[in-house]
């Protein structure tokens, strides 16, 4: 499962196009296709391997995206680098809360709400693995920078 995968990816970089897309839909036709056809201790093998290289990939991305967004070098030309993480910190805060809230009034029982602790505890992760968020800030104040 793992080469036919990789297999997807090669092919698709071969041909130029999405590498991806190309693994996404490898994913969903294996899983319909290859998934039933193996025995139960290799897809019991399967999935602890997939969730163990996706697991370590993860960890890898979200720690250099957040040792390379604390180097102060790329953020040099910024006057006021902190204005631009609180920045980033209350729009995060404006999309958070509000919608925690929103959930919390279409659930009746108590112990599905997200309690107020949970809710910053998301805000906060969010921050810290918000690749995309510093990438769009640091994206945009070079663009600024550069016109």
């Amino acid at each position: 499962m793992i080469l036919m995968a990789y297999l997807s990816y090669i092919l698709a970089e071969v041909f130029g196009l999405s590498g991806i897309l190309t693994v996404f839909f490898c994913g969903i036709v294996m899983s319909h296709y290859a998934w039933h056809n193996v025995t139960m201790n290799s897809q019991v093998t399967t999935k602890h391997a997939f969730a163990t290289m996706s697991f370590i990939a993860e960890i890898f991305i979200f720690m250099y995206v957040g040792m390379d967004s604390l180097d102060m070098g790329k953020w040099r030309f910024v006057n006021d680098s902190a204005v631009l993480l609180g920045l980033i910190m209350i729009g995060r805060a404006c999309f958070v809360f509000p919608i925690s809230i929103i959930s919390n009034l279409t659930r009746k029982a108590t112990n599905d709400k997200i309690e107020f602790k949970q809710q910053v505890t998301v805000w906060w992760s969010g921050l810290m693995r918000g690749a995309v968020s510093v990438a769009l800030a640091y994206k945009k104040v070079t663009e600024a920078l550069n016109n």
